[in-house]
């Protein structure tokens, strides 16, 4: 009796392999971004009393003052030009932007200046400063016309002065982390997926 001859099954294309492989990392590859682009990304309305204007990327932005922030411990150097090693909210407190039931001010960032004059206002005691690096004027929370507000709040890192943490912001750190926990988890499935599909 003869045999049947044996036949092979075809060896399938390449890119029956790769495509599926390329779009998978696509898509991990847009998600492990948008993770890493708002690790240091807060929504506006997420502030605290000790947040210093210097801190704050952003050359312009609106944010929401929690109440309390009319403290001595929450430090102000300037009288309407501060300079942005003072706390946001205590300063926002100090022009009559807002009160201590706190609520949207209006932040800009301007030039540093040569000195920086103290005063006592709205129940805070701001302190004379000789110069600094950079200031920011405080305003009520209105938006102006025609410009656009960033939705979040860039924060700069720093090890000698980290960003304080409280009820209203996370640690800065600490989102890092768990950020970098599934972006591993995401590298590994790469590499499980490429494994497994040439195998």
């Amino acid at each position: 009796m003869q045999l049947p001859a044996l036949t092979s099954a075809p060896f399938p294309h390449p890119m029956t392999i790769i495509y599926p492989i390329v779009i998978k990392i696509f898509y991990i590859t847009l998600e492990i971004s948008f993770r890493v682009r708002n690790v240091n990304s807060l929504p506006q309305s997420i502030f605290n009393c000790d947040i210093k204007a210097g801190k704050i990327i952003n050359p312009e932005f609106i944010a929401k003052c929690p109440p309390g922030c009319q403290d001595i411990k929450y430090r102000v150097y300037g009288t309407n030009i501060y300079a942005s090693f003072s706390t946001v909210c205590s300063a926002a407190i100090h022009s009559g932007a807002t009160d201590n039931s706190g609520g949207k001010i209006l932040v800009q960032k301007v030039a540093g200046q040569s000195g920086y004059r103290g005063s006592f206002s709205n129940g805070i005691r701001s302190l004379s400063l000789p110069r600094w690096r950079e200031s920011f004027i405080v305003s009520e929370g209105k938006p102006k016309k025609g410009v656009t507000y960033p939705s979040t709040l860039e924060y700069a890192s720093s090890k000698s002065s980290p960003v304080k943490t409280g009820k209203y912001l996370p640690s800065t750190s600490m989102s890092f982390r768990s950020g970098l926990i599934p972006i591993i988890s995401d590298i590994l499935t790469i590499v499980n997926i490429f494994v497994t599909e040439v195998m």
